[in-house]
């Protein structure tokens, strides 16, 4: 069976004034319809560029460079514009990282949400009907009476339930969620989270989770791919990668992670910085803050090594521990 989503070798291109960066760099990944792929890494790793990449948002410097992107067995890069127009939204939804953004604080909750229904033949009264039913399933408290507020007479919380219920109500087989409860307290991520993963229980959609909350990841996802420096260098079940880690960017994120069971005065952390994008090494990209990084680690950027049909890992060290 083919995954519901399927990146194959994808690069894009940003124009900067120093110079054309790419902020996506042959990346490949899968999602399988009813599964949860956690995008994880640093600011800046492309994790983000990612998505919009996939939703065919980029900005007005951004082009796509090279890949594929496969979603239902279609190409999507081989799409107009007015036919993403129509799989945006209604097959493909978008959750952003700040709910205000998402809303227009203009406009009420009720006709936000409604704008999702007036593309079909409906009368006021059964679109009225469908936004009171698809706050309820994003527990908005009594739906049919918060219709007429605006989004700055909701919460936080609130506010994301209902960039959440718009996205939702075309049914769209795939949810891009790019961080979506960076703003919430602990508790209300919980809830927003525990909210997305029953809804994707019960409809067997798709979802891409944006975070670098390794918590979240561990509670919440299937699989995960770590980025760093606009290449991902470890990938597959969050099981595996997360008890058993192989490269040592994914080693040292993980270390960092605060445990209530760790006795120690400071917390590990990796030293150095992630590269600018302007200027990044020659080989690995995270050689000059890796700890174990061998002669040519400098020089050639590792091959894929793979740990049976579900693991693969871009390190050199692997060459060493599998032959």
């Amino acid at each position: 069976m083919s995954p519901l989503l399927n990146v194959e070798n994808l690069v894009t291109w940003i124009a900067s004034p120093k110079g054309v960066i790419s902020a996506v760099d042959d990346v490949s990944f899968s999602v399988d319809s009813g599964r949860t792929l956690a995008l994880v890494g640093e600011s800046g790793s492309g994790k983000s560029m990612t998505c919009l990449s996939v939703m065919g948002l980029l900005p007005e410097s951004g082009k796509i460079g090279a890949g594929r992107i496969e979603f239902k067995g279609e190409n999507l890069l081989a799409k107009t514009p007015r036919e993403m127009e129509r799989i945006r939204g209604s097959q493909i939804g978008m959750i952003l990282q700040d709910p205000m953004t998402a809303l227009n604080p203009l406009f009420t909750i009720g006709d936000q949400v409604a704008e999702a229904f007036r593309r079909e033949k409906l009368s006021k009264a059964e679109i009225r009907d469908r936004v009171i039913d698809v706050l309820r399933k994003v527990r908005i408290p009594a739906p049919d009476k918060r219709l007429g507020a605006y989004p700055h007479q909701f919460s936080g919380g609130m506010r994301q339930r209902v960039a959440i219920a718009i996205n939702l109500a075309s049914s769209p087989r795939l949810l891009i969620a790019d961080e979506p409860t960076t703003a919430l307290d602990v508790t209300v991520q919980l809830q927003i989270l525990e909210l997305l993963r029953q809804i994707q229980g019960d409809t067997g959609m798709g979802m891409i989770l944006v975070t670098h909350d390794l918590h979240l990841v561990s509670r919440f996802c299937d699989d995960v791919a770590i980025m760093y420096a606009g290449r991902i260098v470890e990938a597959g079940p969050v099981s595996k990668v997360f008890n058993a880690p192989e490269h040592p960017y994914t080693q040292g994120l993980l270390d960092a992670v605060p445990t209530l069971d760790q006795d120690a005065e400071r917390l590990a952390l990796i030293p150095g910085n992630p590269p600018t994008m302007h200027n990044l090494p020659g080989g690995c990209r995270f050689e000059p803050r890796c700890p174990v990084s061998l002669g040519q680690c400098a020089s050639e950027y590792p091959e894929w090594y793979r740990l049976g049909q579900d693991r693969r890992v871009a390190c050199w060290q692997m060459k060493q521990r599998i032959a």
